[in-house]
């Protein structure tokens, strides 16, 4: 029985170190048992041994992935494989996979939990939200000159930079004005014009920013103007000048005038008063000036003439006058009249509304001197008829006043007496 036992196992044996030839990989995996017939019972006497099978080709056969094929039957079936009693992990593990092939997909292994698996979601990550756009947070002016003249113009220039500090070039509306625009005035673009004298603020804005500068304008003398022109003088006379300062809008400016004469031989000039003299027969430039600006008039200095009017000058300026008189001009009248005696005045003028009235020159005196002009008497008739009809005549004194302008007499005043 023993003997038995012991020729069963070497038969094993002999099978399995068959079965374990060529890979090593084989030789370390558990591989399935060949199948064997079990020996015969005993039945009495000396046990016998079954046949010893010998196997062909003693090199397992390997399947594509070096595994071993189980051994066939007589038949060329494959014999029913016994179930492997080591799970499949354990197999896996001990198996690993040919070098070169590739590796078998993995397995989860988390319990599927709930009636149905539900695919777990990724939300993307938004994107970083935009910056918002830069506001100007400061803005600076630049101005060529903060002193300015009437009629003056400069260019105003600004920069504009934004709350963290960075210099802005767009994205802003600018707008530019004036704090008093009788002084200054300021376009859209930053042209300054100074409009009058005085101070106002240029203020520039962009955004909620702005900025301003205080400009001053000074009343500047553009022009300087001599009321008179053409003067003419004897030698020996004198006339007053008068002139003035202005802006470039026109406007007078309170300054100190002072006068000048290119000939102070010929045409003396006071300096503030602007008088001229002549003193000899000739021409001289009497000039006006105000902080640099100035305007000049020629006086012309004729010799003494005659120091009363010829008597046929004078006569023939009054025969003018009369006719005026006669003619009903109330107006040329009342011009020559001057400051006389208002009362005289009304008189004149009532007769000049009666019916009928008529003026008739009857004598002319003789010209004489006063107070640097000449005096000539004349009388004049009137004539006139009454409410009744009849004609009634009244004789007026006259007395006229000639002054001199150059060589020439010049009617410039008649009164009664």
């Amino acid at each position: 029985m023993i003997a038995a036992s012991i020729v069963g196992l070497l038969l094993v044996g002999i099978g399995v170190m068959n079965m374990g030839g060529g890979d090593s990989t084989a030789a370390d995996s558990p591989q399935p048992p060949s199948a064997i017939a079990d020996p015969a019972p005993a039945t009495g006497g000396t046990p016998t041994l079954p046949p010893v099978e010998t196997v062909a080709n003693p090199t397992p056969q390997t399947g594509g992935n070096g595994r071993a094929q189980p051994a066939t039957g007589a038949a060329g079936s494959p014999e029913p494989e016994p179930v492997d009693p080591e799970p499949a992990a354990a197999v896996a593990a001990a198996d690993p996979p040919a070098r070169g092939s590739a590796p078998p997909p993995a397995t989860n292994t988390q319990p599927v939990t709930g009636a149905a698996a539900t695919p777990q979601s990724i939300n993307p990550t938004p994107p970083p939200a935009a910056a918002p756009p830069p506001t100007p947070g400061e803005v600076r002016i630049a101005l060529p000159s903060t002193a300015m003249a009437v009629g003056g113009t400069q260019d105003a220039s600004v920069q504009v930079f934004t709350t963290a500090g960075a210099r802005m070039t767009s994205g802003f509306n600018l707008g530019w004005r004036s704090t008093d625009t009788g002084v200054l005035a300021v376009d859209t673009r930053g042209g300054v014009r100074a409009s009058g004298p005085g101070t106002a603020w240029v203020v520039a804005s962009a955004g909620s920013a702005r900025d301003s500068v205080l400009v001053s304008v000074a009343a500047v003398v553009a022009a300087v103007e001599i009321a008179e022109s053409d003067v003419s003088l004897e030698v020996g006379g004198s006339r007053a000048l008068s002139a003035a300062a202005m802006d470039s809008n026109g406007t007078r400016l309170q300054r100190d005038i002072r006068w000048t004469s290119s000939d102070p031989a010929v045409v003396s000039v006071d300096a503030s008063s602007g008088r001229v003299t002549a003193g000899s027969a000739g021409r001289a430039q009497v000039t006006a000036s105000a902080d640099g600006v100035s305007d000049a008039v020629t006086v012309s200095v004729a010799a003494p003439g005659p120091a009363l009017p010829p008597a046929e000058a004078a006569q023939g300026a009054i025969a003018s006058y009369v006719a005026t008189l006669a003619g009903g001009d109330e107006d040329a009248v009342r011009r020559l009249w001057g400051s006389g005696d208002q009362d005289g005045l009304e008189e004149v003028l009532d007769l000049m509304g009666e019916r009928g009235f008529s003026a008739t020159l009857r004598t002319v005196g003789d010209p004489a001197e006063q107070g640097g002009a000449a005096v000539v008497p004349f009388s004049v008739q009137a004539a006139y008829r009454n409410f009744a009809g009849a004609e009634r005549r009244s004789t007026l004194n006259f007395v006229a006043r000639f002054e001199r302008s150059g060589s020439a007499w010049n009617l410039v005043t008649a009164v009664v007496q």
